[in-house]
């Protein structure tokens, strides 16, 4: 049995831990965050009193063995499930959709300006 943050072993098989988090992770998203044409990986974790928050894993290398990781603050609004990463809005950045976890339909602008 693999202990938290230990590699898993499969014969023919190479796990990677990329993320490890004591929360539970209850949703991703794979996309190209940053434009470089290498799929990035979005993980949604909660907590056990139930907050949540999304963590954004940008790939540093095209192996996808190294993932720099950044967490991305959601106001009050907790994820439930992630639906899309694209331009919501024609700005030139993508933007976040996703459901609560009180079923509300949300759209989470990105002001960041390297994202």
């Amino acid at each position: 049995m693999a202990h938290p943050g230990e590699d898993i072993h499969v014969d023919l098989w190479e796990s990677k831990l990329v993320f490890y988090s004591k929360d539970t992770i209850v949703d991703y998203l794979a996309s190209d965050v940053d434009d470089d044409g290498i799929s990035d990986l979005i993980v949604v974790t909660m907590a056990p009193n139930g907050a949540t928050q999304m963590n954004m894993l940008v790939a540093s290398d095209t192996a996808k063995a190294n993932f720099d990781a950044s967490q991305i603050g959601t106001s009050n609004q907790s994820v439930s499930q992630i639906l899309a990463y694209f331009d919501y809005n024609a700005d030139g950045s993508k933007d976040f959709i996703f459901v609560s976890v009180i079923g509300e339909l949300v759209v989470l602008l990105n002001l960041d300006p390297v994202y």
